[in-house]
């Protein structure tokens, strides 16, 4: 069964049977199997209005009109834990933005009682990061670049969990058979790169082929141990990079008084295997919590890519983001959150360190604004400004509140000043002038 057809089924039936009561014959009487009390089952639709400042470009798409639709189901027996969870968009003017994500499906089984083991198996979204907008350590999802840049919706990766009790924490061992494919913004996207591009290549290190069929060995182990108020997690993997894609072309031709140039339109997306080691650390010290988490990355192929601005191979390096979080409250039973972050990469020279993402060596000034009344309504303002790139800036605003008991409505502007400096666009500058506002409204149930 392909994955496009699994999904919808899997999440179908969890979702039909869920509330059923099924009953056999055990002795004189019947005995429940599935109580509809184990299940949990809810979901979400919205409609998603986004309107982009007008860049000129007749082929860019300014409106955005779409419905998107989260649905979960989750079952909890006895160590037993069965979950299925799904992202489904559609966009009335921008097809390339028409998606079915698989964020959970799996089984996890408990082995013990007293020594309690866990073993997982399926689809699964890992959330590893201690920070609000710079996430290092977050890095074993494929990505939906689709979304937010801070905060970029993940893809499931198929998975095989053990884990268990070591030395007074937990450890965690991984397993990940196949390369989950990204999902880019089409051609006439705003956050998109101006065309579209062609499915991904993964660059496996064993015998330096390209790997097309998405099999691939990936391992990897996670130590979580809690000191006093500090929690501390450490991680190492052997895995396919899935945060620095090089776009570009490894056929390339010599013309004479030109140069090198690409055989071909250089729009493949190339990833790499990758050693990485890293962990986050979050300190409680009264209402402030102390935040950071690192990564090392040494990448096991060095191809080079022709790209639109010249040869690029993939870069060892390390990556470190630390912020502090601080939460005031307020007699009346609001509260604020103020929040400052600020990320870097090292190892590489600034021209390299450039093109590794959009952020590469920026800060984070934040503000959350909670009143924590029934009608939830809360307020987020978040600043971002490159702190090696002169006149490098991203604003985030958002009002979010509920109305009644199952709408919510969310109501922003997202804003990007980053004039280009060179020849090509690198960190914030592919998006500049890509502002827009959004609102969004969304019915649970």
């Amino acid at each position: 069964m392909g994955r496009s057809i699994f999904i919808p089924f899997l999440f179908c039936n969890l979702w039909i049977i869920s509330p059923a009561l099924a009953q056999e014959q055990e002795g004189s009487g019947p005995r429940t199997i599935w109580n509809s009390t184990l299940w949990d089952s809810k979901g979400d639709v919205g409609l998603e209005i986004r309107e982009f400042e007008n860049d000129g470009v007749v082929s860019t798409q300014e409106h955005g009109l779409g419905v998107v639709s989260h649905l979960e189901s989750l079952y909890k027996n006895e160590g037993t834990q069965l979950k299925a969870r799904i992202l489904g968009r559609v966009d009335k003017h921008d097809s390339s933005r028409d998606i079915l994500l698989l964020e959970d499906a799996y089984l996890s089984q408990e082995l013990g009682i007293e020594n309690p083991y866990k073993l997982l198996m399926g689809y699964k979204i890992f959330n590893w990061s201690a920070t609000e907008a710079f996430h290092p350590a977050d890095v074993i999802n494929s990505r939906n670049y689709d979304s937010n840049l801070e905060n970029l919706d993940k893809v499931g990766e198929l998975t095989l969990e053990f884990s268990g009790p070591l030395l007074g924490g937990e450890l965690a061992l991984y397993y990940w058979p196949r390369y989950e494919r990204p999902h880019f913004p089409g051609s006439r996207s705003h956050l998109g790169i101006g065309f579209d591009l062609q499915r991904p290549v993964f660059v496996d290190s064993n015998a330096n082929e390209d790997i097309s069929d998405r099999q691939g060995h990936q391992y990897g182990a996670r130590f979580d141990y809690k000191l006093g108020t500090a929690d501390i997690a450490l991680f190492y993997l052997n895995h396919m990079d899935r945060l620095h894609p090089i776009v570009g072309e490894t056929s390339y031709i010599y013309v004479p008084l030109v140069g090198y140039i690409p055989a071909s339109m250089p729009t493949i997306p190339y990833f790499f295997t990758v050693q990485e080691f890293g962990g986050t650390v979050q300190y409680a010290l009264g209402p402030a919590v102390l935040k950071a988490e690192a990564s090392s990355r040494s990448f096991q192929e060095n191809r080079v890519i022709y790209t639109v601005s010249g040869f690029k191979q993939p870069a060892d390096h390390q990556e470190v983001a630390a912020g502090i979080e601080y939460t005031y409250a307020f007699d009346g039973g609001g509260e604020t959150m103020l929040l400052g972050e600020a990320t870097s990469y090292f190892g590489v020279d600034t021209p390299t360190r450039a093109d590794q993402g959009i952020f590469q060596r920026d800060a984070m000034l934040g503000m959350r604004f909670a009143l924590n009344d029934a009608a939830g309504r809360e307020f987020f303002a978040s600043f971002i400004l490159d702190l090696e790139r002169s006149h490098e800036f991203f604003y985030n605003l958002k009002y979010t509140q509920r109305v009644g008991d199952s709408w919510q409505s969310s109501l922003g502007v997202r804003i990007y000043d980053a004039p280009m400096k060179g020849s090509s666009a690198v960190g914030l500058e592919s998006l500049d002038g890509d502002n827009q506002i959004f609102l969004n409204l969304i019915r649970f149930f």
